[in-house]
């Protein structure tokens, strides 16, 4: 049982606890496309939304206050991505944030993206809220985000797993899933998410259609029309 991750990026130091991730699967609803399990509860039927303005100010021991909170994962394959970037991407760091970059380099440890104050190295802020270094260097050059930003950053909060048979379970890390997911906390925006917030999986569509395809993600959208429909029958 592996995290899921793009063929170039594998590890198998970090995998997920096996006996927590079947205990889980035996007690949900699962819809399943092709070789793909959905946590049709966390996928289909929660809604979620990104809340720059506010994360990093709903701090309690229950909750990191942001995905960026501590380094991020990064793999040896993105790592050597990520330097060729640097240059731009500390236009957007704090000065304290570019010297210890500068300094220390990418990595706080292996496979662990560096720390100031407990955040990670690549988070900044303007007069929005907080952003992701990597993802407004995507956005302002016009490149595909996936080739910038670190693949398990571009997926959260959806948690991947390829399970012992080679199927592959889609959910969400909320607090049922935390301690199986490769980040081990679960956050405010996604236990409670703003009003009219969209559906997990159409929040994250860029993603899931990246991860998975966009047949995949047809099939997944016509599953969650038919549950609505269903339930105004």
């Amino acid at each position: 049982m592996l995290y899921y991750r793009n063929k170039e990026e594998m590890i198998n130091e970090i995998k997920p606890d096996k006996e927590k991730v079947i205990k889980y699967l035996k007690n949900i609803k699962i819809y399943e496309i092709g070789n793909v399990l959905v946590d049709v509860e966390k996928i289909v039927n929660r809604r979620w939304s990104c809340q720059p303005q506010i994360c990093k100010d709903i701090l309690t021991p229950e909750f990191h206050g942001t995905c960026c909170d501590g380094g991020g994962i990064i793999t040896p394959y993105f790592e050597k991505k990520v330097h060729q970037h640097i240059p731009y991407i500390a236009n957007y760091l704090t000065e304290k944030k570019s010297e210890i970059l500068q300094q220390e380099g990418v990595l706080l440890r292996k496979y662990h993206m560096n720390e100031v104050d407990g955040e990670c190295i690549f988070l900044a802020r303007d007069e929005n809220g907080y952003f992701c270094s990597f993802h407004r260097l995507a956005e302002e050059k016009n490149l595909p985000i996936d080739k910038i930003k670190p693949f398990d950053c571009c997926i959260a909060p959806l948690e991947i797993i390829i399970l012992d048979d080679g199927k592959i379970f889609l959910t969400l890390v909320t607090r049922e899933t935390a301690d199986f997911s490769r980040w081990g906390g679960c956050m405010e925006c996604v236990e409670n998410p703003l009003p009219n917030s969209p559906k997990v999986y159409q929040a994250m569509e860029y993603y899931i259609r990246i991860v998975f395809g966009d047949e995949f993600f047809r099939k997944l959208d016509e599953y969650a029309q038919s549950m609505v429909l269903a339930r105004n029958v």
